[in-house]
Parts: C-alpha cells; structure tokens; sequence
C-alpha cells in the first residue's frame, strides 16, 4: 500500500495546465468564451474555481433539472464527516471550517438569489449587489438577503486580494489548487493509516483522483464528473461509523441517513412531478406523464398530431424540409436535426452564432446575405429562440450576435416563416379577447417560444 500511496501523490503532478504569467485580463468574446466557460463561470480566474463546488451543488452557473442537480449531499457531509472521523486533530477540527467559511463568502458573492415573491433572479456580481430589506419582504427572503449582505461586506477584503493577484488570467491559481490537493491528498493518506479495508482505501483515493483532474480539465461541466459522483457517495459511506462507539459517531450516523434519505425522496417526488423553472402554477406536480404521449402511445392520435401539439405546424414543414434533399439546413440551436433525413448530411451547425457574425461583417445587407446563403445552397434557417438564455458572459457577445439573426429576419423579402411557437399580438395590449397569432414579430410578445423555422427564398 505504501507504493500505491507514493504513485497516488506523484499522479498529481502528470497533468497541470498550462497557466498564462502575464496576468493580463485580456477578455476575447470567442466561442470557447461563450459555449464552455459559461459552466465554470467569469468571475476572477482565482475564485472562479474557489467557487466552483458550491456553483455545481447549486446550480449557480448553469441552470437545469436532473441532468445538471447533482444535489449538496457531498458539499454538506464531505466536510463534516471528515472533521468527525479527525475530531482528535485540531488542525483539521479548525482548519476545515475555517476553508469552507473562505469559500462560502467568496462562492455566494459570485452567485444569485432566486426571490420567491417577484420571481425573479437577482444577480450578485463580485460582491457589489446589496439586497433591499423591507417590511414586505417575506421571513425566508429575509434571512436570505439578509446572509447575502453580510457576505458581500466579508468579501471586500478577498475581492481586493483577488484584483491584485489574479484577474482573468493569472499565474497563482493553478499552483493554489495543486496545494490544495496535495494537502488533501496527505491528510487522506494519514487517515488511510487508520483503515484496514483495501477497498475503502482504494475508492477514497480514485475519488481524489478523479475529482482532481475534473477540477482542472473539465471546466465545470457536470456530466463529465458522473463516476466521481458515485465515488463519492461511497466515500461518504465511507466515513459514515457502521458501528459508532462514540456520541459524535452516533449522532453523525442517524443524522447523515435521516437527511440523505428525506433528500432521496424530495428528488424522486421532484422528478416524477415533472416541475421545470417557468411551470405554470397550475400545473406544478400534476404533468408526472405527458398526456400527448399517452395519446401517441394509446393510437389516439398520429405522429403528426403529436409533432404539432409539441412544435406548432411543424409536422408539413419537416416534411417539405426533407423532401428538398438537396437543400441545406442552417440550424442555430435546437434539436430539429433529430426529424431531418440525412442530418449528418444536410445541417450546418452554428449555435454560437459566430460564423453568421463573420457573414454578416462580409454582406451587411441582409438581403445580399440571404442571397449569398441561398447561393450556398441553403434553403432554411431554424433558429432557437431561447439562444441569448445562453449567454452569461459579462459582455453578453452571444445576445449581440442572436439580434443580430433577428435583424436579418425582420422584414427581409428573402426570407419566409414556415412555423413558430412564439405568441404575439398584432394589435391590442394582449387581453383575453386580442386576437393572438404565431408569429416572431407583433405589437405584443405574448410567450416568447422556443423555435422559428424560415425559408429562404
């Protein structure tokens, strides 16, 4: 075990990323920028990653159901139960706390409160958002904003810290992390001492190991961390006492499967409801099973039927896109390229919007640019109209670019709508008796939509 030990510690030091000295704080609007950083967030590189486990748990950088949850099991416990397992060292008994204090003012002024009453999502950017208190602001909120305030004054001084070492590119951060680690590392391979199960031993370290590389190589993009999950879960098994001898032990022990288990069943009550950010109050908890796919799977309806009562009018116009075979498809976002034949052929991909931007630099006519994509042999455009959702850069470069796609549309002879799930009024303030149509453009957006599909002509 001892050479397993040695090869575990060394392993740290196989793969570390290339960091910029010049600490500049150059910021390009590229794709990578737009389209991979938006996982690990803008803030200063230092405490982009400081953050980091707090913004995955909570979902602060991307936010989604299932996929992206991955819950705050392991932020919660991992810590505590550590300190438990090491009560007798003191060093670890202050320090723990102390790191995750760090972490926690540093993490929750780089995130967001979701208020309750207005529905809303209020921004704290680096620190500098101080949250109104008043006597209509409900108890939870309170306490909230109230933690969120406090937070933001602890800050200040880190956030001085963080401009005068780093910035966007730094020559500190990268070696910090390896510490960390390393510290990690030594502290687990002492406690390791105390272990007999080879197993045990052996999960734990993979888990350290792969949460190791995740941290630097992936840039917070969950879905890559999936089997450090589940080892980490273990690990938390782990440190759990089977058979507690001591109070801390026994209180730890219930405490940890009482909680887990009530989290279990909120998640499994969460998901079979079917509840997503923007459902409808009425709906809340009572879409467990999608009534058009009943009727798809009971032969009520047709697959057409199905197509339009999800994509309004989009079942003629998949079939007219797919017997133009010959023409290309220019797609920006959504998953359309599913129901084209020959998608692999046919679809060009632009979700980032940077080679339209780059098109339209060459023809700012946007007829000229229609002209110039029926010329390549581009005969529709689909585009996602939840596109600029995207964008969480500081400078928002992706919603500049998708109003520039809009422009090119609106009122442009070259171009034709075929189907849309946008609402809007053409005249009217959008009262119950307006006449409301599918459309990109009104007088009133009603609901904004999630697709557009144009022909060129």
């Amino acid at each position: 075990m001892k050479i397993f030990r040695i090869i575990l510690l060394l392993s740290l030091f196989f793969v570390f990323p290339e960091s910029d000295l010049t600490c500049q704080d150059e910021i390009k609007s590229d794709v990578k920028r737009e389209e991979i950083q938006r996982y690990v967030g803008y803030e200063t590189l230092l405490y982009r990653y400081l953050s980091l486990p707090y913004d995955v748990s909570m979902n602060i950088n991307e936010r989604g159901t299932g996929f992206l949850d991955i819950g705050f099991l392991l932020l919660m416990f991992l810590p505590i139960l550590l300190m438990v397992k090491m009560r007798e060292k003191w060093s670890i008994v202050i320090g723990v706390p102390l790191i995750m204090l760090i972490l926690l003012i540093v993490s929750t002024s780089n995130s967001f409160i979701f208020d309750n009453q207005t529905g809303q999502m209020l921004p704290n950017e680096d620190g500098a958002t101080h949250y109104t208190i008043d006597n209509s602001t409900t108890l939870a909120n309170r306490i909230t904003k109230g933690l969120y305030n406090s937070n933001n004054a602890l800050y200040q001084p880190f956030k001085q810290i963080g401009k005068a070492v780093s910035g966007q590119k730094d020559s500190i951060t990268y070696p910090l992390i390896l510490l960390l680690f390393a510290g990690c590392f030594v502290g687990w391979l002492l406690l390791s001492k105390q272990l007999t199960n080879t197993s045990k031993i052996f999960t734990a370290s993979l888990f350290l190991l792969f949460a190791f590389y995740w941290f630097l190589l992936s840039p917070g993009i969950v879905w890559y961390g999936f089997l450090g999950l589940a080892l980490g879960f273990i690990v938390l098994a782990t440190l759990v006492e089977s058979k507690p001898t001591h109070w801390i032990q026994h209180t730890m022990h219930y405490t940890f499967y009482s909680l887990s288990g009530i989290w279990i069943i909120i998640c499994i009550v969460y998901r079979m409801s079917n509840i997503t950010p923007g459902s409808p109050p009425n709906l809340l908890g009572k879409t467990m099973l999608n009534p058009v796919y009943l009727n798809l799977l009971a032969d009520n309806i047709s697959q057409d039927d199905a197509m339009d009562m999800f994509y309004p009018g989009t079942s003629q116009v998949m079939k007219k896109i797919n017997r133009d075979r010959k023409q290309m498809v220019y797609r920006i976002g959504t998953s359309f390229s599913y129901f084209i034949e020959k998608n692999n052929e046919r679809v060009f991909f632009d979700n980032q919007l940077q080679f339209f931007n780059n098109l339209t630099k060459v023809y700012p006519d946007k007829r000229d640019l229609a002209s110039a994509l029926k010329a390549s042999n581009f005969g529709y455009l689909i585009i996602d109209l939840n596109t600029p959702t995207l964008d969480n850069t500081p400078e928002k470069s992706l919603l500049a670019k998708y109003e520039k796609v809009v422009n090119f549309v609106y009122q442009n002879p070259k171009v034709k709508l075929l189907a849309t799930n946008r609402t809007v009024t053409k005249d009217g303030d959008g009262s119950q008796n307006t006449q409301r149509y599918y459309d990109m453009f009104g007088s009133k957006i009603l609901s904004n939509g999630t697709f557009a599909i144009y022909q060129l002509l």
